[in-house]
């Protein structure tokens, strides 16, 4: 559970602390009051980056040469720190030095906006993204699999920029395709255990793009359209309802209830392994909902996550249950 953050000198505040209820949580505040910053705040701390930038120099508060950030989650303490001087970011937990992904293995956190979910929900690339961290937070094995798999897919990329055909080429094609193999083996299994949550008429489609094709042949291929033809990276996962693919059909507010529920299905995935409720921070995804398809959305994802969310207007959930953090 995610209990308190503290933060100094990290965007618009110079000083200030939060706490937060163990099931639901609301930041209002006015556009520009620092909503959006706690959360990316403690996103950087359980995760090691912000959602928003790649530089931390950003996140530091104009006039400042540093920023410190502390979030106390289930009693652990995770501290981040960046001196502008040194250029250097500083994770610690419980006062030991350690990776971002040490922390967020330990600690479940997902981080949506409405710009965000739409994405997901209309673009092919953007899900396969969300489906990709979401498999890499559940599972070390497959975090350290993928990665070794890019970088398979990096040495071939430049073989391919070479436009050399070698044996070499070949050699990364097995590992390419060795990896390929391991990773579809856990993605089948993890969108399985999704589906086993997901009510009858949703679900979720796993979809593997490979064609068999002679080495050679593809290689010549490769090197004329001058990119990867084979992989798990050109795989794509979809949403059905009722049989038919949630980019093509339904209204706006329909397409995010279902979303939702896949949200919530991949929280009990995360609970049956864990026996923990994960993090939500929802980051203003009220603003394109009306009131029916706000709380349908909400109700979802109750008690399955603890919800942090930041809104400019409380009066749109005054019929849950939360703590108020007014800015």
């Amino acid at each position: 559970m995610l209990e308190s953050f503290w933060c100094k000198n990290f965007r618009c505040f110079l000083d200030r602390h939060f706490v937060f209820d163990k099931n639901f949580t609301i930041i209002n505040g006015k556009n520009g009051s620092g909503k959006t910053s706690i959360l990316e705040g403690i996103y950087l701390s359980v995760r090691g980056k912000s959602f928003l930038t790649g530089k931390n120099s950003n996140l530091v508060k104009r006039g400042m040469e540093y920023f410190s950030l502390k979030t106390i989650f289930e009693g652990n303490e995770i501290k981040a720190f960046y001196s502008v001087k040194e250029g250097k970011r500083v994770l610690s937990l419980n006062g030991k030095m350690v990776s971002s992904g040490e922390i967020s293995h330990t600690f479940p956190l997902f981080v949506f906006n409405g710009r965000l979910i739409n994405a997901i929900r209309k673009d092919l690339v953007s899900l396969y993204k969300f489906f990709n961290i979401i498999l890499s937070l559940y599972d070390r094995t497959y975090m350290k699999e993928y990665m070794e798999y890019k970088r398979a897919l990096n040495e071939k990329r430049a073989l391919l920029t070479s436009k050399t055909e070698s044996d070499t080429i070949f050699s990364w094609n097995r590992i390419i395709s060795f990896k390929s193999d391991e990773i579809r083996k856990k993605r089948i299994l993890f969108v399985k255990k999704i589906n086993s949550y997901l009510e009858g008429d949703i679900s979720i489609l796993y979809k593997i793009k490979d064609k068999k094709e002679e080495e050679r042949l593809l290689f010549k291929r490769e090197i004329e359209q001058g990119r990867i033809l084979t992989g798990c990276h050109r795989d794509r996962f979809f949403i059905f309802k009722d049989n038919e693919d949630l980019r093509f059909f339904y209204s706006s507010g329909q397409q995010k209830n279902i979303f939702f529920k896949v949200i919530r299905a991949v929280g009990n995935v995360f609970f049956e392994k864990t026996g923990k409720n994960p993090v939500l921070l929802l980051d203003d995804f009220d603003s394109e909902l009306d009131v029916d398809n706000l709380e349908e959305c909400l109700k979802s994802v109750l008690n399955r996550f603890q919800i942090v969310l930041t809104t400019t207007d409380v009066r749109k959930f005054k019929t849950f249950n939360h703590s108020l953090i007014e800015l």
